[in-house]
């Protein structure tokens, strides 16, 4: 009886492993037709370039140049103010749609570096700057950079008159802060 039993899991494990193997193969086979098909839709892509389509090839180039001249950008404005690439590209998405430029961004995030290096000393001006937005600065310190952008966005929210919102802007966010008013007039839903 025993050996039945051992012989059934041998059969089983037999039927797993069969079963396991002709779907890798089937799926290989899908994968193996799927590249096929890319490639000849290169080859054809390749072909109308050839044909005199070379406008598009520019086009592309054009492109990719945009791309990779704004992906250095980011990681430069990654190193000079600690707000990661990803982030950088949200907040500079975010900038564009609400007509700020990505010059003032990235000079209101050095703004920010340079007010949250005051907080951390304990400046009396920039805590007191953080108490009239209503954040204290403990939650402001354990914040990451950007979501320190997002608190003083709400922070402003709350400051009824334009000019005493526009001097505490600039207090956090340097010269730059009046001009990324419009980016953080939603507060941190804007962002």
């Amino acid at each position: 009886h025993l050996g039945m039993s051992t012989d059934g899991v041998k059969a089983g494990r037999a039927y797993v492993e069969l079963s396991v193997k002709d779907r890798l193969t089937r799926g290989l086979t899908a994968a193996k037709e799927r590249l096929a098909g890319w490639a000849k839709g290169l080859a054809l892509t390749g072909a109308a370039l050839q044909g005199g389509s070379l406008s598009l090839l520019g086009t592309l180039g054009a492109a990719a140049s945009h791309f990779a001249d704004q992906g250095s950008q980011f990681n430069d404005m990654s190193a000079a103010t600690g707000v990661g690439v990803e982030a950088l590209s949200a907040l500079s998405y975010a900038a564009k749609q609400t007509g700020v430029d990505v010059g003032a961004l990235q000079g209101g995030l050095k703004g920010l570096a340079k007010f949250t290096g005051n907080v951390a000393a304990g400046s009396k001006g920039a805590l007191h700057t953080l108490s009239q937005l209503g954040i204290s600065a403990s939650t402001f310190m354990a914040a990451r950079p950007e979501q320190r952008l997002a608190l003083l966005a709400d922070g402003l929210q709350t400051i009824p008159d334009p000019g005493v919102r526009a001097a505490l802007a600039m207090k956090t966010l340097g010269r730059a802060g009046e001009a990324l008013l419009p980016m953080l007039a939603g507060g941190s839903a804007g962002l």
